[in-house]
């Protein structure tokens, strides 16, 4: 069994064009120094000196229009932290046909919540938004992940897996969740494809630092020493990831080295 996890995993190094052993001098990924040009101040306008000033009458205040189905959206709310998921439910269809975006996304919660796929699909379908709808698969694939069954599994991998296509604000942690979700699974082959492709892909963001973290838990898994310590040194130098995964690289990386015995 060992022998042809590490031989999918090898497969996936190559194809992402690692190589063992792995220099600990280089990083995986080229890290990418942004520069920020300062803006020049703008020259103060010639006023003339002895311009009159000039007396307007003050402008009427105009209410700031109230976004469609706000009412709604909090009666929704408020059923749904009573747990009312019905009532919850028809407020926020209400809100939607009055204009509310927001409130698509939240159906989209609800359907999946209680396993209404074929429902979720074609609510998702009708948004037309692309944005909109990828906040709606991100929100429904999470929930989706939890759920028991092979259908939910699927569905979720397929929103995923649409998230990332996009390439969108969503897509780090898109990649991310899915990658956590295989590790979970123990399907270490899909889940270091997504993970490095997040490294690489996406080296700026939050979820880059998280996934080597969860890289060397992997590799430590399948008792890969060498990449994991690589992964766990990486995520240790992070300066964005929580206390809580450098304290536990630290202590894994630690156990990973016999000669701090």
């Amino acid at each position: 069994m060992r022998i042809l996890i590490i031989l999918l995993i090898s497969s996936v190094l190559q194809a992402t064009e690692l190589s063992l052993p792995f220099p600990s001098s280089e990083p995986l990924y080229e890290s990418k120094t942004v520069s920020v040009a300062e803006e020049a101040a703008p020259a103060e306008p010639d006023i003339p000196q002895k311009a009159e000033k000039k007396k307007f009458a003050p402008m009427p205040v105009k209410k700031k229009k109230e976004e469609g189905g706000g009412r709604n959206m909090e009666l929704a709310f408020f059923q749904l932290n009573r747990n009312e998921t019905d009532k919850a439910l028809e407020y926020f269809k209400k809100a939607g046909e009055e204009g509310n975006m927001e409130a698509l996304v939240e159906i989209a919660a609800i359907l999946a919540r209680e396993g209404k796929l074929g429902e979720l699909e074609g609510r998702i379908e009708e948004i037309s938004d692309p944005d909109l709808k990828s906040k709606a698969m991100a929100r429904a694939a999470g929930i989706l992940s939890s759920l028991p069954g092979r259908e939910a599994y699927e569905k979720s991998v397929t929103y995923y897996m649409n998230v990332i296509t996009e390439k969108n604000d969503l897509s780090p942690r898109a990649l991310y969740e899915l990658g956590d979700l295989m590790f979970t699974r123990k399907e270490f082959e899909s889940a270091i494809s997504n993970l490095v492709r997040l490294v690489r892909e996406y080296s700026d963001s939050e979820y880059a630092q998280k996934a080597n973290y969860l890289l060397g838990r992997i590799f430590d898994e399948v008792r890969d020493k060498e990449y994991a310590r690589f992964f766990y040194r990486e995520a240790i130098g992070s300066k964005d990831l929580g206390e809580i995964y450098i304290r536990d690289a630290k202590a894994r990386l630690k156990n990973l080295m016999p000669e701090l015995h």
